[in-house]
């Protein structure tokens, strides 16, 4: 198991080096692109340095754009699904990627156990990376998830960050809250498996 900050470190420092590379990638291909074309070396000059401005712009307003939608309190979005052999109406939530530690803590796990108990869902599923640290670090954190309401409980598969801190510790103590646990299995519940 990785150490929590060296984790999010080498994470940080691996996506920040492939957007970096992407964007380079299409700067250098415009910039290429510009060389081949027929105009005044003074244009061309100035095509390029307004290419370069831009290059750093999309950039940085990526980033920026990351940053702010990381940390933003997540929308509720409604998909209706049909199917054919469903008894009655069922109401589901999924939350997925809560990236619960360091950044995102028990204020925004409470948040998200208000915003789900308003929808009265008749089932929460929750589709992996819930941790994002070590789970001594993120136990208090998770607590709230006890408070959630729904009509058939809580289903929880864990994701690859559960693997990268430890999944038997996590498991272990998410066994403690009010919630199922589901590794290669499934459930018959409300009229679904």
């Amino acid at each position: 198991v990785m150490p929590s900050h060296l984790f999010v470190l080498t994470s940080a420092c691996s996506f920040v080096s492939f957007i970096v590379f992407i964007f380079s990638l299409s700067f250098y291909g415009f910039s290429y692109s510009v060389e081949k074309i027929d105009f005044l070396p003074s244009r061309r000059k100035g095509l390029k340095n307004f290419l370069r401005i831009g290059f750093y712009l999309a950039l940085l307003g990526y980033f920026w754009r990351g940053f702010y939608e990381g940390l933003a309190r997540p929308k509720i979005k409604e998909t209706p699904i049909y199917l054919d052999k469903l008894d009655k109406e069922l109401k589901v939530i999924l939350l997925t990627d809560m990236h619960v530690g360091s950044l995102l803590q028990k204020d925004f796990v409470n948040y998200i156990v208000e915003e789900v108990n308003q929808q009265k869902v008749d089932m929460v599923l929750i589709g992996g990376d819930l941790v994002d640290e070590n789970i001594e670090k993120v136990k208090s954190f998770l607590l709230p998830l006890n408070n959630l309401k729904s009509t058939h409980g809580t289903f929880y598969v864990p994701g690859n960050h559960e693997y990268y801190h430890g999944i038997e510790p996590i498991l272990s103590f998410l066994n403690t809250l009010d919630m199922t646990i589901l590794g290669n299995e499934c459930v018959h519940l409300g009229g679904i498996n």
